[in-house]
């Protein structure tokens, strides 16, 4: 309707402090004997166009009250805050001069006019409605510090704007301005919780106390779309939580929820609980989810779905998808990476998938993300961990048809790391100027350190660490010269290692003799490095290596470490445990030969004692985990990897020296209850079994059970 047709009304008023648009419409309309707002609306546009920038324009030219007044009194002005927070591009006219509320916001976060709360304390004052008091959760007045009442105290029925406007209730004409009112003046948490969101919705400075409590800091609308998502997921039980804020002054069976609508003291608790979450951030954020996990009473089950249940997709689809909510997004997923072990719930994650970051987390990895790490096929993972370069566990996967194992995710990238690092074979070949083949044996003698390969973990391929082939270069040059003046005396070490074959020499084992004897190398030109090329003389090559063929009173360890078939460190570990004593006459690198005869007598491996005690390898084995053999080196002593006992424990317990129960049994005459009758009575003593070691049956020595001291205890 054009304004020329329109008239100022009659009886005009001013908004009154705090007055919601419906209320001041309502009032006009009683001033000016109108039977209801719809006679004004259709005055000012026409039914159906309320909200329009016309309307607007419309109503201002008749009350004579600024556009920005209505505007503010109105629900539309709430629109940069609630529409904010919903992540929703409010409704705008064609020249952008005002936002309008979205219908989604309204039904949300805002009370029906024809179901309002207010505060019988302000309506005591002056009987109209507030604007503030249709925000769901906005349950408190901060005037007089009391809880809003919510239907009408006497016949319980649902109030209009007209009942506030006439401080009555049209139903049973009950005085709403006498209603009682619950103080919360004590309530100092519960008041800033309002206090703060009465801040958000009006654009007023934030209290103090707040502030100096570390919140979190976002806009306001997502700050309250962020706690109105918490309030809903703990809406049904939110007393069983257990940071639920719950004054002493309220009694227990008002907090419990009511079959469909939250009574306005529960929104209120549960409002100010969740409010506890944006406090102290991020404690207070992962307090709160902590204690969801026990919410109703139920104990962690380990899977995000049944511990969090909708509010993990709640807000991995409300609230996850806005930028703006990264701080609270990182929290929430760092408390699960911290609080949970890597299951089939981490692992369906789509952020788990994603990102990189929060995989790292976790200090395992399932089998299929360690084969995408190495590259590597399910054959070669299992290989690996075969060979001990990858340590596994079974997983915590029981939704899985097939046992998932896990990896510490540490092995795996120190792993990938190495093969990053290395040297294919061809490279470390072209690089000595060697063929493959002498590169190989480079790395049987241990001069050379590969981390993959047959004989390392089974695999195809060769790849040398990269800096042991610079070590060896090094190692050549610091015992290399140039030209020999006399080069007919010299020789080549392939030449060396050609004529010494018969007695067992190679290439490799010449020139480790060589750099180990300290013998002079010559090369033809400085620039010359290919080891092919490396010459000696022929005169020291004679002369030592006849020392080598006697019997030399000394042994060196790497000696020792290939005729056992170890490393030197298993080697120098035996030496620091003292099974094969230093003389101090030789050098560190050398041990006296008569003590190493002595131990090369004197102890044998599991599958030379497997021979002896008429065992398989697998049950030597087992009985030296569990302690009926006891290992001087192995797994579990020194952390090598072959078991190593002394001759006299395996010859003590050889097929002709030990008896079993039933042995024994059946050598007495007795039955095998008699026998561990007589064990417990201490009359015979096993040397195994339980209580002794982790062994389940009991075994005995002959010699402790002489015929004389059988016969007398079988009288």
């Amino acid at each position: 309707m054009p304004k020329t047709e329109l008239k100022p009304l009659l009886v005009r008023s001013v908004i009154w402090p705090g007055e919601s648009l419906l209320s001041f419409l309502t009032r006009l309309v009683k001033l000016n004997m109108y039977s209801s707002t719809a006679l004004l609306d259709n005055l000012a546009f026409g039914k159906g166009k309320k909200y329009k920038l016309v309307w607007f324009q419309n109503i201002s030219f008749m009350t004579q009250v600024p556009i920005n007044n209505l505007y503010k009194a109105s629900l539309n002005s709430l629109s940069h805050f609630l529409d904010q927070g919903e992540n929703l591009s409010p409704k705008k006219p064609c020249d952008n001069s005002l936002e309008f509320l979205s219908v989604g916001s309204k039904k949300r976060h805002l009370w029906s006019r024809r179901d309002l709360a207010y505060c019988p304390n302000c309506l005591r004052e002056r009987a109209y409605h507030r604007r503030d008091w249709f925000l769901i959760n906005a349950t408190a007045c901060l005037d007089h510090h009391c809880l809003l009442i919510r239907k009408c105290p006497s016949c319980k029925s649902p109030l209009n704007i007209n009942d506030l406007a006439s401080s009555h209730c049209q139903i049973c004409n009950y005085d709403l301005a006498e209603s009682a009112t619950i103080d919360l003046s004590h309530d100092s948490l519960g008041l800033l919780s309002q206090e703060v969101l009465h801040s958000w919705m009006n654009g007023n400075p934030l209290p103090e106390s707040y502030t100096k409590m570390e919140p979190l800091f976002l806009q306001p609308g997502l700050l309250f779309r962020f706690l109105s998502l918490l309030s809903r997921t703990i809406a049904s039980k939110p007393v069983l939580l257990s940071t639920f804020h719950h004054p002493e002054f309220f009694q227990e069976d008002k907090m419990m929820p009511p079959q469909y609508t939250p009574t306005l003291e529960q929104r209120y608790c549960t409002y100010a609980t969740v409010f506890k979450a944006i406090l102290n951030w991020p404690e207070g954020f992962i307090e709160f989810l902590d204690a969801y996990r026990y919410l109703e009473n139920r104990k962690p089950t380990g899977y995000i779905s049944s511990d969090f249940n909708h509010l993990h997709n709640d807000l991995n689809k409300q609230l996850f998808k806005n930028p703006n909510y990264e701080v609270v997004f990182d929290t929430y997923y760092h408390f699960i990476a911290q609080t949970y072990k890597l299951n089939y719930s981490i692992l369906h994650l789509k952020y788990y998938r994603e990102n990189e970051a929060f995989r790292k987390q976790f200090p395992h990895v399932p089998d299929a993300e360690a084969m995408k790490i190495l590259g590597a096929s399910r054959e070669v993972v299992k290989r690996l961990n075969a060979y001990k370069f990858l340590n596994s566990q079974e997983g915590d996967f029981p939704e899985a048809r097939l046992k998932v194992r896990i990896y510490l995710r540490e092995d795996v990238f120190a792993l990938k790391q190495k093969w990053e690092s290395a040297m294919p074979l061809e490279d470390a070949a072209m690089l000595l100027g060697i063929t493959n083949k002498i590169v190989v044996q480079f790395i049987n003698e241990q001069l050379l350190e590969a981390v993959r390969g047959p004989s390392v973990d089974g695999s195809s391929i060769w790849a040398i660490r990269k800096e042991a082939v610079f070590d060896l270069l090094t190692l050549i040059q610091n015992n290399t010269y140039f030209p020999y003046s006399k080069k007919h005396e010299l020789v080549s070490i392939t030449y060396a290692s050609q004529m010494l074959s018969c007695y067992g020499y190679n290439y490799v084992k010449v020139l480790r003799f060589v750099l180990e004897s300290k013998i002079p190398c010559f090369w033809g030109t400085a620039q010359d490095q290919d080891l092919s090329n490396l010459q000696i003389n022929k005169q020291n090559v004679k002369k030592n290596l006849q020392k080598l063929r006697e019997n030399q009173p000394y042994v060196s360890r790497l000696a020792l470490a290939r005729r056992m078939g170890v490393k030197i460190n298993t080697v120098k570990r035996w030496i620091e445990r003292g099974l094969i004593p230093k003389n101090g006459e030789l050098d560190e690198s050398h041990l006296d030969r008569d003590d190493v005869e002595f131990f090369l007598l004197n102890h044998v491996f599991s599958d030379r004692a497997a021979d002896l005690l008429g065992l398989t390898l697998l049950a030597t084995q087992k009985w030296a985990r569990k302690g009926r053999l006891k290992a001087v080196s192995g797994p579990g002593v020194d952390d090598c990897h072959r078991y190593l006992f002394r001759l006299k424990d395996v010859w003590r317990l050889r097929p002709e020296n030990r008896l079993t129960t039933p042995e024994i049994a059946t050598l007495l005459g007795m039955s095998k209850s008699q026998i561990h009758q007589w064990i417990r009575d201490e009359k015979i003593r096993p040397v195994s079994g339980p209580g002794i070691d982790e062994m389940k049956h009991y075994l005995f020595l002959r010699s402790e059970l002489g015929e004389w001291d059988i016969e007398e205890k079988r009288l």
